[in-house]
């Protein structure tokens, strides 16, 4: 299978294709979007806008948020503001420049003091997973999923690592303590 210069398969260049496109068809259906006459030569320019996006979209960096990513990327693209379009990916590359970093040296570029999900041991991202797929959450539900799945994995939760989570729980959800 023929690969990109990000060592990336086409399949994930065609799943940003078929995103792209599926988000035309939202916008069509709210009558912010309609197909030019030439459909040739906007399947031509939707690849190559879905090539910007792949070349700088990194799993590592930008995976848990691909989808607002490139719906933002697409929103943009179609409704021609190049430049917008544009400043969605240098952001996802200043992004990726920080999210390469330490967890210590990204939360302080970020200014922030916890550490972030992708940084968390994987106990406490299925806690902070399993919360997400809840109706009702809470604090305190988050607490519990963390005891289980730090028990369970034989693992020890630090303060530090709880109150990270609690933080992005906060952000991600809106819960308060």
């Amino acid at each position: 299978m023929p690969q990109n210069e990000k060592g990336n398969d086409a399949r994930a260049l065609c799943e940003v294709v078929v995103d792209i496109a599926l988000y035309a068809g939202k916008m069509a259906g709210q009558n912010k979007f309609s197909l030019p006459e030439d459909s040739s030569a906007f399947s031509k320019s939707l690849v190559e806008a879905a090539q910007q996006f792949e070349s700088v979209f990194d799993k590592d960096a930008h995976g848990d948020d691909y989808f607002v990513l490139v719906d933002a990327y697409a929103q943009h693209w179609l409704s021609g503001n190049k430049g917008l379009a544009l400043m969605v990916l240098d952001g996802m590359k200043s992004t990726s420049e920080i999210r390469r970093s330490s967890p210590e040296e990204m939360a302080q570029k970020l200014g922030i003091a916890y550490t972030p999900y992708q940084y968390l041991p994987n106990p406490a991202k299925c806690a902070l997973e399993y919360l997400d797929c809840q109706a009702d959450r809470s604090i305190e539900k988050l607490h519990s999923y963390l005891d289980h799945y730090f028990t369970v994995t034989g693992q020890t939760c630090d303060e530090h690592i709880r109150w990270s989570c609690e933080e992005i729980a906060k952000r991600r959800f809106g819960l308060t303590a």
